[in-house]
C-alpha cells in the first residue's frame, strides 16, 4: 500500500507540473530507487539480527569459557562482507561487516537516515547489558536487559527458633515446651534468560523489541529526505593473533575470546567419545589426573594400534595431535563404528592399512601437509562418499601393491567423486579399483599426475579357457562414464580403465605427453566409442583394447594424431591397435580414404600398424625410401592392393599372415633392385613384384 500511495503522488506532482506533456520516466525512475533502497535497508536489517544472534552466541561462549577453533571469511564479489566463527562447545556464528544504504536521489539539505547501533557492555556486576547507541537498553520498567542469563542465588536458610523456657515449679506442674525450628529459607527462583532484541523496518522507521516482537519501540527513520539512507548498522571488527579473536563492537567495546590452544581453565581436551578419552588417558595421561592435556596430546609421537579395532565412533580431537607425522601402520585398522575424525594439520603421510575396513567412515578431510598415502589406507569404507583433499595440498603419491588387492581406496562403494590435487604424480595400483559408484574423476588444473600404475594377472584354465585380473588404478570402476586426462600423463599403466563397462568418453589432448598405454588397459570398456592415440605415444601393451566380444572395445571411430608417429608404435599384439575393431580412422583429422601415404622419414612400420579394421578399404599404400622395417602384418589386411615400395635397399618384412597379408597384391618396387626384392621369400610367397622406375 506504502508503494502504491508514493507512485500516485509521484503521478500528481507530475501532472500539475506538465499538463502539456506527460513524460513518465522520472516517476519509474523514482520509484525503482525507492525499491531498491527498501531492498537495501531491508539486507542491513537482516544482516543486523544476524550480528545481534552472534553477539549473543559470543557472551555466552564467554561466559562459559569457550574457545574458537576456526574463523573463516565470507566473500562477496573478492571482497569479505564477513566472517564464519566456529566454537568448540558453542554454535557456529555469522557476523556481517555492514552493508551501505543507497543515497536518496537528488537529496538536498534533507535528513540523514538513521542506523541503530546494537552492542553489548559490561556493567558493574560483572554481567553483559544491551546497548542501543551506546546507551541502555531498558525495559519498560527502566531496567537494563541482560545480554546472557544468569541463575538467582539460592536463598539463605532460617534459623532455628528459640527453646522455651521451662514452667514455674508448682505442684505436678508440667515443663513447657520447647519452641519450634524455624522454616529453611526457600531456593531463590532461576534468573530470566537473556533476551534477543529484534529489529525491523516498517514504514520506513527502525523498531526494536526485546519480547519476541510482542511490542515493538520506534527508533528513528531508516530512510533519509532526500538525504542518504542509513547505512553500516552495528559493524563488528573482528581481528585474530595466535592465542585470541578480538570482537570490536561499533561502540568501541572489545570482546576477547581465547583460541583452541590457550583456553583459561580448560587446559584439557574435552572429548565427544568415552571410548575414545579411556584409551588416550591409558596411554598418554602422564600426570595421572583422569583427563589428556593438550600438552599431552601434543607431545604423542605415534598412535601405535591402541585404537585398532576398537568400537571408537568420534574421534575430532585427533587435530589436537599435533606431535605426529603420520597416521601409522594399522592405527584404526577394522574400527567399524569410527563415524568422524579430523586428522593434524601437520602430518605428511597416512600409511599403509591406517583406515582398513572402517565401514562406517562418511567423509575424510586429508590435510594439505600430506605427501602419501599408503595402500589400502582406506580400503574397505564402503560408506565413505567424501574425500577431501585441502588447497594447495603437497600429495605426491597415492599407493598400491601390483597384483594384489591393496588399493588406497579400493572396494570404497560409496565414493561417487574424487577431485586429484594437482601435486599428486603417481596413482597407484587397485588405488580406487572396485569403487562401483565412483562417477567422476576430476584432476586439478595444471596437474602433474604422471603415471596410473596397475598390473594384470592373467592366464588359462585347464580346460584351456583364459582368465585375466585388472589391478588398475581405476579397474571395475562400473559407474565412470568419463574422464579428462591430465595432459601431462606418460602411462596408463597396465589394466588401469579394465572393467570400466560405462566409460563412454575420454577426452585426451593432441599434445598429450602420454607415452605408454599398458596391457589391457582399457579391457571390458565396451561402451567407449572413440579414442585419441597421441603424437607422442610409444607402445601400446597387448588386448590394451579387449581381445574377444566379452570384453573388447568397438570403437566407432579412433582418432591418429600423427601419422609417422603410428607407424613407430609398439603393439602388444593385435589387439593392441585400437584400429582392428574400429569402425573408422581420422588421421591427422581427415579420415580415411583409399590412399595411404606414409611420410617421409619415416623409418620403421611397426608390427600390425595397419592390421584390419578400417585399413580394409585401402586400394593404395605408398611407402618412401627411409623406410627400413616393416613388421609382422604391419600392412596386413583381407584386401588386395597396389603397394609402391621406394626404398632401393629392400625392408626388413616381419612374418606374415596368409589372409591378412593383402595377399595377392601388387607391388612396385625399384627397377634396379628387382631381383633383390624378388630373393625375399616374405614378398614372393605373397606379392606379384614389379620393378619401377620412381625417378620419373
Amino acid at each position: 500500500m506504502k508503494k502504491l500511495l508514493f507512485l500516485v503522488a509521484i503521478i500528481a506532482t507530475a501532472f500539475v507540473s506538465s499538463c502539456d506533456k506527460f513524460d513518465d520516466s522520472e516517476i519509474w525512475n523514482k520509484l525503482e530507487n525507492h525499491e531498491n533502497r527498501i531492498s537495501a535497508l531491508e539486507e542491513l536489517c537482516k544482516q543486523l539480527n544476524t550480528n545481534i544472534n552472534a553477539l549473543q552466541t559470543i557472551v555466552n561462549a564467554l561466559e562459559k569459557n569457550d574457545y574458537i577453533t576456526n574463523v573463516s571469511p565470507i566473500r562477496k564479489d573478492g571482497d569479505i562482507i564477513g566472517y564464519t566463527i566456529t566454537f568448540a562447545h558453542s554454535d557456529t556464528i555469522t557476523i556481517y561487516n555492514g552493508a551501505d544504504g543507497k543515497d536518496g536521489a537528488d537529496g538536498k539539505d534533507g535528513a540523514d537516515g538513521y542506523t541503530p547501533q546494537i552492542g553489548v557492555m559490561k556493567d558493574t556486576d560483572g554481567i553483559y547489558y544491551w546497548t542501543v547507541d551506546g546507551e541502555w537498553l531498558l525495559d519498560a520498567k527502566g531496567n537494563k536487559i541482560k545480554a546472557v542469563g544468569q541463575d538467582g542465588k539460592d536463598g539463605v536458610d532460617g534459623e532455628d527458633g528459640k527453646d522455651g523456657q521451662n514452667g514455674t515449679n508448682g505442684t505436678d506442674g508440667e515443663d513447657g515446651k520447647d519452641g519450634q525450628n524455624g522454616a529453611d529459607g526457600k531456593d531463590g527462583q532461576d534468573g530470566a534468560d537473556g533476551v534477543t532484541p529484534r529489529l525491523k523496518i516498517e514504514n520506513d522507521y527502525w523498531y526494536v523489541s526485546y519480547d519476541n516482537g510482542a511490542t515493538w519501540i520506534e527508533l528513528g527513520k531508516a530512510t533519509g529526505e532526500d538525504g542518504a539512507d542509513g547505512s553500516d548498522g552495528n559493524s563488528i571488527t573482528i581481528t585474530q593473533d595466535e592465542e585470541n579473536v578480538y570482537f570490536e563492537l561499533a561502540d568501541g567495546e572489545i570482546i576477547t575470546i581465547a583460541k583452541k590452544y590457550s583456553v583459561k581453565g580448560a587446559d584439557f581436551i574435552d572429548f565427544d567419545d568415552v571410548a575414545v578419552k579411556t584409551i588416550c588417558i591409558q596411554n598418554w595421561d602422564m600426570n595421572y589426573d583422569g583427563e589428556l592435556s593438550y600438552d599431552e596430546a601434543a607431545a604423542v609421537t605415534e598412535l601405535g594400534t591402541v585404537f585398532k579395532g576398537t568400537n571408537i565412533r568420534l574421534f575430532n580431537e585427533l587435530q589436537y595431535f599435533i606431535g605426529l607425522e603420520c597416521i601409522g601402520d594399522n592405527s584404526f585398522y577394522e574400527c567399524t563404528s569410527l563415524v568422524a575424525v579430523v586428522l593434524p594439520a601437520q602430518i605428511k603421510s597416512i600409511n599403509q592399512q591406517a583406515f582398513y575396513g572402517c565401514h562406517a567412515l562418511r567423509t575424510i578431510t586429508i590435510p594439505s601437509s600430506v605427501e602419501e598415502i599408503g595402500n589400502s589406507a582406506f580400503y574397505g569404507c564402503s560408506i565413505l562418499k567424501n574425500v577431501i583433499f585441502e588447497k594447495q595440498s603437497k600429495l605426491k603419491q597415492i599407493l598400491g601393491v601390483s597384483k594384489a588387492d591393496k588399493g588406497a581406496f579400493q572396494n570404497c562403494t560409496g565414493l561417487k567423486q574424487i577431485h586429484i590435487p594437482a601435486s599428486v604424480e603417481y596413482i597407484g595400483s587397485s588405488t580406487f579399483k572396485g569403487c562401483s559408484s565412483l562417477e567422476g574423476v576430476l584432476f586439478e588444473g595444471n596437474s602433474n599426475l604422471k603415471e596410473l600404475k596397475g598390473s594384470v594377472k592373467s592366464g588359462t584354465y585347464g580346460g584351456g579357457g583364459s582368465y585375466y585380473e585388472c589391478y588398475g588404478a581405476f579397474s571395475d570402476c562400473t559407474s565412470l562414464s568419463s574422464l579428462v586426462l591430465p595432459i601431462n600423463l606418460q602411462v596408463i599403466g597396465d589394466g588401469s580403465f579394465g572393467g570400466c563397462t560405462n566409460l563412454s568418453s575420454i577426452s585426451i589432448e593432441e599434445n598429450a605427453d602420454i607415452k605408454v598405454v599398458g596391457e589391457y588397459a582399457f579391457i571390458g570398456c565396451k561402451s567407449l566409442k572413440s579414442i585419441l592415440i597421441p603424437s607422442g605415444v610409444t607402445s601400446i601393451g597387448k588386448n590394451a583394447w579387449g581381445y574377444n566380444d566379452d570384453n573388447e572395445c568397438s570403437f566407432t571411430f579412433v582418432h591418429i594424431a600423427n601419422l609417422a608417429n603410428w607407424c613407430k608404435i609398439t603393439f602388444g599384439n593385435s589387439y593392441a591397435n585400437p584400429t582392428y575393431q574400429a569402425g573408422d580412422v581420422y588421421v591427422e583429422n581427415e579420415i580415411l580414404g583409399t590412399e595411404l601415404i606414409i611420410p617421409e622419414d619415416v623409418k620403421m612400420i611397426n608390427d600390425y600398424a595397419f592390421y584390419y579394421g578400417p585399413w580394409n578399404k585401402v586400394k593404395t599404400i605408398s611407402i618412401p625410401t627411409s623406410v627400413t622395417y616393416i613388421g609382422q602384418s604391419a600392412l596386413g589386411s583381407s584386401t588386395k592392393c597396389t603397394i609402391y615400395c621406394k626404398p632401393v635397399t629392400p625392408p626388413t618384412f616381419g612374418d606374415m599372415y596368409r589372409g591378412f597379408s593383402r595377399e595377392g597384391s601388387t607391388i612396385y618396387v625399384p627397377i634396379e633392385s628387382l631381383n633383390d626384392y624378388k630373393e625375399l621369400k616374405t614378398l614372393k610367397e605373397y606379392y606379384t613384384i614389379i620393378g619401377y622406375d620412381f625417378s620419373e
